[in-house]
């Protein structure tokens, strides 16, 4: 049943966001604070990043809480996201899954959905490793077709709606990603399945709903902290030093690859010159046959080429130059939208600590002004009916606290105690003093009872009248008490409304500055990628001018190993310094 319901459940998530995109839902959720538009995203993009965490982890309890780590991340970095969703849900997840298997010990093995039959899980556990890490690798236009369709388990319709473009499009890049991964596990000596295996699995709703709710409060920070948090709170300071890292980087990786050129010249600059004066010319793959005698070249003609040689390897240094003077400038200016940035982020956290201090008073306020509003009817209406007969105990107390009620029991305990005596002193006969004696008793035992009643009717109608004033007053304390403390909720709401604006305020300013600073960003980019080309053709031309023919390299996949390569290195090179700190 529980399964059936899970099901049923999944299915109307689906339905429910169907012709929705993740930058609507993403927008509702940063504009709005829309729950349920994060609810669906989570819906519709956790299974692969669950998939993806199970398989690089290996231990149920560990996946479940990177797994929500990534939601953690993009709860709190959801207004910084931009371009596709699952790609950027992919990089987060393959961030927190190695920082997570990287700390972890020895842990229980993750149960599989689907397996194949006998398999070996070490074999299998590096050849997903290695997938992953290849579809990472992929341009992103290429890559986000291949997170979608086999890692998030959309349709390819589904897929080229969000994407924006034809189907047709999208099958053709799915064609490219399979035939471009089929030739980089070819180097490894692994081929390709037809099927891509690495797609996510079910979600439940109690993953979904834990997820939704951690999130909300991480975003709020309200949360406790536990695995999850630790976990979103390490990658979000990564993230944050992300970009300047990035810029260093480049930096490095331009200077790395200029001198790398440059040695690789020396080297094959480094020629043994034939020994007499009949040695034979070096041959080169595009000479003519042996048996010919290539045309030497006029002096003229070879001056001339130098000469413009030269003067284009000085206009390309000069714009060398100028290109980083500009990469120099936007890269201080990424460092000072970075500063604003953490200021916008501090700030941002003050003003949410303010308003959930603010917003938890006014609900405890608006709690008591309901209890008191509450007593404050019942009060006005006990007050409208007859007061209730006192207590029979207390009536009787006051009736013996009575001055004249005092007085008459004074003078019939005389009449009894001399009635008494005069019986004594008769032995037991009836004489006229007796008699009378009697007959006085008996007055007075009557008088006492008729002011007795008379003192009680008295007693009755003074409580009543007493009970009912108390009523009335305390009303009346109660209304005016009522009164300043919705004036008091009156200005909490107002300074909350305050607060909640200058936070929005805040956001809006931050996304204005995150937007200025990615547009910097990919600016520095292009200008780095530039200065990479003019370095590139200047050192074609020296190695040029030195004898050594060096080919163009144009090819975008050639560079995008390279810059892969020499990241890592960096990267691997910054870790080390860390450690040994």
């Amino acid at each position: 049943m529980r399964g059936l319901l899970e099901r049923l459940l999944a299915r109307h998530r689906r339905a429910a966001d169907q012709g929705v995109t993740d930058a609507e839902l993403l927008r509702r959720f940063v504009r709005d604070r829309d729950e349920a538009a994060f609810e669906l995203l989570v819906w519709r993009h956790g299974g692969m990043v669950l998939g993806l965490c199970r398989r690089t982890i290996r231990d149920e309890q560990l996946a479940e809480d990177a797994f929500q780590a990534v939601f953690l991340v993009l709860a709190r970095k959801a207004g910084g996201v931009r371009g596709n969703l699952g790609g950027w849900l992919f990089k987060v997840a393959r961030r927190v899954s190695a920082r997570v298997a990287s700390r972890r010990g020895p842990v229980l093995p993750v149960t599989e959905t689907a397996a194949e039959p006998n398999p070996d899980p070490v074999e299998r556990q590096e050849l997903t490793n290695l997938l992953d890490a290849e579809v990472a690798r992929l341009p992103e236009r290429l890559r986000k077709p291949v997170v979608l369709c086999y890692l998030g388990g959309h349709s390819t319709e589904d897929v080229a709606r969000e994407l924006g473009c034809p189907r047709g499009t999208v099958l053709s890049r799915l064609a490219t990603a399979r035939t471009r991964l089929a030739e980089r596990l070819a180097r490894h000596g692994v081929a390709l399945p037809a099927t891509i295996s690495v797609a996510g699995v079910g979600l439940t709703g109690r993953i979904v709903s834990s997820a939704t709710t951690t999130a909300r409060r991480f975003r709020l920070g309200s949360h406790t902290p536990g695995p999850a948090t630790n976990l979103a709170e390490g990658v979000i300071q990564t993230m944050n030093r992300g970009t300047l890292l990035t810029a260093f980087s480049g930096t490095l990786l331009a200077v790395a690859l200029a001198s790398g050129i440059g040695w690789v010249a020396a080297q094959q600059g480094t020629r043994t010159e034939p020994v007499g004066d009949g040695a034979a010319p070096v041959a080169n793959a595009n000479s003519e046959p042996a048996h010919t005698t290539p045309k030497p070249p006029e002096p003229g003609a070879l001056d001339e080429d130098k000469k413009i040689r030269d003067e284009r390897v000085k206009k390309l240094e000069s714009q060398a130059r100028e290109l980083k003077e500009q990469v120099r400038a936007l890269e201080n200016r990424i460092e000072q939208f970075a500063e604003v940035i953490d200021k916008h982020t501090a700030q941002r956290t003050v003003g949410q600590k303010q308003f959930d201090d603010i917003e938890t008073e006014h609900q405890k306020l608006s709690r008591e002004i309901l209890k008191m509003e509450a007593e404050f009817a019942v009060l006005k209406r006990r007050a409208e009916k007859p007061a209730p007969e006192p207590d029979a105990a207390l009536i009787q107390q006051e009736i013996n606290l009575d001055a004249r009620v005092k007085d008459l029991s004074t003078e019939l305990r005389s009449a009894q105690k001399e009635l008494r005596t005069a019986v004594e002193l008769g032995i037991g006969e009836t004489t006229p003093a007796i008699q009378k004696q009697k007959e006085k008793l008996a007055e007075l035992e009557k008088r006492s009872a008729a002011l007795q009643g008379v003192v009680r009717a008295e007693i009755v109608a003074r409580l009543k009248a007493e009970a009912l004033q108390t009523l009335r007053e305390r009303a009346a304390k109660l209304s005016i008490e009522l009164e300043i403390q919705k004036e008091i909720l009156g200005a909490l709401k107002s300074k909350r409304d305050a607060v909640s604006k200058a936070l929005d305020e805040t956001f809006a300013g931050a996304r204005d500055i995150v937007a200025m600073r990615r547009a910097c960003e990919t600016d520095c980019v292009e200008l780095r990628d530039a200065l990479g080309k003019v370095q590139a053709e200047i050192t074609r031309l020296n190695l040029q001018r030195e004898g050594i023919a060096a080919p163009r390299v144009d090819g975008a996949e050639a560079k995008l190993d390279l810059l892969i390569r020499e990241v890592a290195e960096l990267r691997k090179e910054v870790r080390e310094l860390k450690s040994k700190k």
